[in-house]
């Protein structure tokens, strides 16, 4: 088990809406305050493509993704971080594209052997670093409890194909609680 969590990864989305953008903005501050190493990637900003399916980054090139654009950055944080923390907006009660891309962009991350493991279909690392997620969801209007109760099963699913799952919270919850549970192990 990890004795601190000192090194941030934040991936963000639709930092387009002014409302997540000052929660984002506030929330790495908070995060730079309790002495955390926070590195920052937005989708927005970035070329980040969708993966192709083609498991050459399993079999011919283990670890490297053959698309080469911005995605090589985050797979480089990746490796050396102890949380990676996804803020994105919620978009017909699931992720929004961006988000979905680099979620599945991150197979390169994983050896290609499928185990079974808490009844779960999964893979083992490639690293032995591997880092837990957390998520912070920006909700639109019409967002139910239920949608992010299936957001919840699926960022389940995703940390615990990785590090961990670590939380869950919504924007329109204190970026200061958000901070403090990021920064906790």
């Amino acid at each position: 088990m990890r004795k601190s969590i000192n090194r941030i990864t934040v991936i963000c989305s639709g930092t387009e809406d002014s409302e997540l953008l000052a929660f984002t903005e506030s929330y790495l501050h908070l995060l730079q305050e309790q002495h955390c190493s926070v590195s920052v990637f937005d989708l927005n900003r970035m070329d980040v493509r969708s993966c192709l399916g083609c498991y050459v980054c399993n079999i011919k090139t283990p670890g490297v993704c053959i698309i080469k654009d911005d995605q090589a950055s985050i797979l480089r944080a990746f490796v050396n971080s102890d949380r990676i923390v996804v803020i994105a907006p919620v978009v017909q009660g699931f992720m929004s594209g961006r988000t979905k891309s680099f979620i599945d962009r991150l197979y390169p991350m994983e050896l290609p052997f499928i185990k079974i493991r808490s009844g779960i279909f999964t893979h083992d690392p490639r690293y032995e670093q591997n880092p837990d997620f957390g998520f912070i969801l920006h909700k639109e209007a019409d967002t139910d409890a239920e949608d992010l109760e299936i957001m919840r099963d699926v960022n389940r699913f995703i940390g615990n194909f990785y590090g961990g799952f670590a939380f869950q919270r919504t924007t329109g919850e204190s970026a200061k609680e958000a901070a403090y549970e990021t920064a906790r192990v």
